[in-house]
């Protein structure tokens, strides 16, 4: 069978059993018997090839070569030039043209090479100290490019013999890479993952941190390296150790007087460098730079503290350690205003409430992580929060930005966090302490925010009950304008009171009725368990129920002791001000529970007045209906005026026929003898003065200067003919004379209105013949019998 491409070889190679390595001898004789270049290139090309810890291209391989056969002199000389890696290996290495790399045609054949004459002796030395020669190359500029430098910067180390001392040449070579800037700097520049970008500056000791060689920073030490020399980064070999995760060299270069404390240029510390790399690793790290004195209060690039960091984002055993070591528990730590506590609770509630709300959290699948990611959550605050209670941190000292734990458990509404606090032993959380920063009780406090299931909390754990907030509102005002019924309830068995009165003057029982909350008004009125709803403010919240026409409860709150009759300031009565706003269905409550129709208030008005001065006609009709007696609606108010009296003057034709349809009298007079009819002929009001003299008993009445309603027309500027015609067709007497001697002609003569007096000569002429022509009927009457 002919192989002569690269899959059929490897097929036929797999299907060789596995005992058969004679198989690769011929190829292995083949390179032995070899001489010279061809044989060196071959043994170079199987030993990296098999003891590389990473894949090696073609020219990684050909500079590996000439390195090693020129110490780095010229290497470029002795790179090969007619023979490739492959082709001299006897077909026992093939290059992988997906990868670009060279590796052995069968896993097979390293069994085959290992601990023959062909690989290195000393494969591993022989490979470092060719990486070596490469890292200390001589630099002519541009022309130094290969893509060994990569590897040898990153694996040289990973070639040294484990617990063997090295042979001089090496030592010489490693002393003369470490002490070398230039060359440490290229070799660094080329590495994917040092902990600094800016490497100018860094020293060997950095570069023993970075390899983790513990006997070469010794020694660098003591050749007068400097403990705490910078990068240009301002990056001490401490920070690259804390980076990294070294612990032993942690250790070590504090005890030789490595500062924890210098940040570099983004303001990191060391311990800052710790904390954000691996959580196995780190805990003894932050040990060996505590013991030495790293601050805890110095912020980092992200403006955080080391036990800020911690606290937010652990590990919680690291946590713990810098809690642990800070002293004094309650010492404003973090920043201004922030303790250890305040930042656990704050940002411990952040990442949890943060978390809830994030999408990815409501998947019903925890394949992904979610659900043990939030149960770490919760521990890691469950435990640091013990952490901090046992170690008897005061929980009711407020910091000096007024600050309170409880008051903030309580405002953000962590409702286990609250009773930590408040079942704390001993030295719990004390309940009645007011919130620094409102002024407020924490219950209050828990109801402004609307964590009414932390307010049930407080209560039951003894909180004042009678407290305020800052709009003077007490826990049950609260409760109540939260429309929580089974709150409510709780307050008031256990002795809250219901007759505080806010800011506005307003108590329970007035949001309660504001809210249209039925329920808790009648919890609040009937109830006896807790104290009992004062009788002024049963008065108050009785017209407020009005007002809203809630009449079941205007019923409830009469029931319970609100007089239907009570007066405010004015004197009004409730009657009063619903015939003020014109609420036909109040007024009819009200008559219906028995309101007296003819109240008074301070300037005499009944009900029926403010009706007929407020223009509510439709009111004006049912009060005139609901009088018990027509001379009820006569009823004159300070100034003698009667409702109809008061109805001519807005001439209002409906509201004067509703009184007169219900027997409202036209011939009361005022304080001035002024009568409606009166009225009505001097307004010229000659709709509602035809209806007046239909009605009224006496048209010729005077007031108290003599003058009947024709003198008032005639002396009137918004009088008419009309009005005359009216008052004249009405039996008016045209002789009766004023105070001054005119009758009503006489007083338009002397007012110079020409037309009034030819109108009223014109009747009292028809009159005189009248009279005559009746003079003359009832001689002839006489003789006749």
């Amino acid at each position: 069978m002919r192989c002569g491409t690269l899959k059929s070889i490897e097929d036929a190679l797999d299907q060789l059993p596995e005992d058969l390595d004679e198989a690769f001898e011929g190829a292995i004789n083949q390179i032995k018997n070899r001489h010279g270049f061809k044989r060196d290139l071959a043994r170079h090309v199987l030993t990296w090839v098999v003891h590389a810890k990473d894949d090696l291209t073609v020219k990684q391989i050909e500079d590996s070569f000439a390195f090693h056969q020129s110490n780095g002199d010229s290497w470029q000389d002795s790179l090969p030039r007619k023979h490739s890696p492959v082709s001299v290996c006897a077909g026992l290495v093939v290059e992988d043209l997906d990868k670009g790399t060279l590796r052995l045609v069968h896993e097979s054949v390293k069994r085959r090479l290992e601990g023959g004459p062909i690989i290195y002796k000393n494969a591993d030395v022989e490979i470092a100290k060719t990486c070596l020669s490469c890292l200390l190359a001589k630099d002519s500029g541009a022309s130094f490019d290969t893509p060994l430098l990569e590897y040898a910067s990153v694996h040289w180390t990973h070639h040294l013999p484990d617990g063997q001392t090295v042979d001089p040449q090496m030592e010489t070579r490693i002393r003369d890479f470490f002490l070398s800037t230039t060359k440490l700097v290229r070799a660094f520049k080329v590495i994917p993952d040092v902990p600094s970008r800016k490497l100018d500056g860094m020293t060997g000791l950095h570069a023993a941190v970075y390899y983790n060689l513990k006997t070469w920073a010794k020694t660098l030490i003591k050749s007068k390296v400097h403990v705490n020399a910078q990068c240009s980064d301002n990056q001490t070999a401490l920070h690259w150790a804390a980076t990294l995760g070294r612990r032993r060299l942690t250790e070590y270069l504090m005890r030789k007087g490595a500062n924890p404390n210098l940040s570099d240029a983004t303001g990191d510390t060391p311990i800052h460098k710790c904390l954000s790399g691996p959580a196995l690793s780190n805990l003894d790290i932050v040990k060996f730079l505590v013991q030495g004195g790293a601050r805890l209060d110095l912020k980092g690039a992200k403006g955080l503290t080391p036990l800020s960091t911690a606290i937010r984002y652990g590990p919680t055993s690291v946590a713990k350690l810098l809690i642990k070591n800070q002293g004094d528990l309650n010492a404003e730590i973090i920043m201004p205003g922030w303790t250890s506590l305040r930042e656990l609770l704050y940002h411990g509630h952040d990442m949890v409430d943060g978390f809830r709300k994030s999408p990815k959290a409501t998947r019903r699948s925890s394949a992904d992580g979610w659900r043990p990611l939030r149960r770490a959550i919760d521990d890691h605050v469950h435990h640091l929060m013990q952490f901090i209670l046992n170690r008897g941190v005061d929980l009711n000292r407020p910091t000096t930005q007024n600050w309170l734990p409880l008051a903030y458990a309580v405002s953000t509404g962590q409702a286990k966090m609250v009773q930590r606090l408040l079942d704390r032993t001993p030295n719990p959380a004390d309940v009645n302490l007011r919130d620094p920063l409102s002024g407020m009780s924490l219950l209050c406090l828990a109801l402004q925010y609307k964590k009414n299931h932390i307010a049930r909390q407080l209560i039951k754990s003894g909180s004042d009950l009678n407290g305020t907030n800052n709009a003077g509102q007490t826990p049950l005002i609260q409760a109540v304008k939260s429309a929580d019924r089974d709150l409510v309830w709780l307050l008031f068995k256990k002795g809250a009171q219901p007759n505080t009165l806010d800011n506005e003057g307003k108590s329970a029982l007035h949001h309660a009725i504001e809210g249209g909350n039925k329920d808790i008004v009648w919890l609040l009125v009937t109830k006896r368990g807790g104290v009992g709803v004062q009788t002024g403010v049963i008065q108050s919240c009785f017209d407020l129920a009005l007002e809203k026409s809630e009449f079941s409860i205007a019923w409830l709150l009469h029931e319970h002791g609100a007089n239907i009759n009570a007066t405010d300031k004015s004197e009004k009565t409730a009657l009063h001000s619903a015939c003020i706003r014109g609420s036909l269905p109040q007024i009819r409550f009200l008559l219906d529970m028995g309101a007296n129709i003819n109240s008074r208030d301070a300037e005499s008005s009944t009900p029926l007045h403010d009706s007929v001065v407020s223009g509510r006609e439709e009111v004006v009709g049912l009060l005139a209906s609901r009088a018990p007696h027509p001379k009820g609606l006569d009823e004159q108010d300070g100034k003698s005026n009667t409702a109809l009296i008061l109805a001519t003057i807005k001439k209002n034709r409906a509201m004067v026929d509703s009184l007169l349809h219900h027997g409202a009298s036209c011939d009361v007079q005022d304080q001035g003898g002024l009568t409606a009819l009166h009225r009505a002929a001097n307004q010229g009001f000659n709709d509602g003065l035809r209806a007046l003299v239909a009605k009224a008993g006496n048209v010729n009445l005077a007031d108290k200067k003599g003058y009947t309603a024709l003198h008032h027309a005639v002396n009137s500027e918004e009088a008419d003919a009309d009005t005359v015609d009216i008052l004249c067709t009405g039996k008016i007497d045209l002789d009766i004379l004023q105070e001054d001697g005119y009758s009503p002609r006489g007083l338009a003569v002397a007012l110079g209105k020409d037309a009034f007096a030819r109108q009223l000569l014109g009747y009292e002429r028809r009159a005189s013949a009248t009279h005559r022509t009746g003079n003359v009927g009832s001689r002839e009457r006489r003789r006749a019998a």
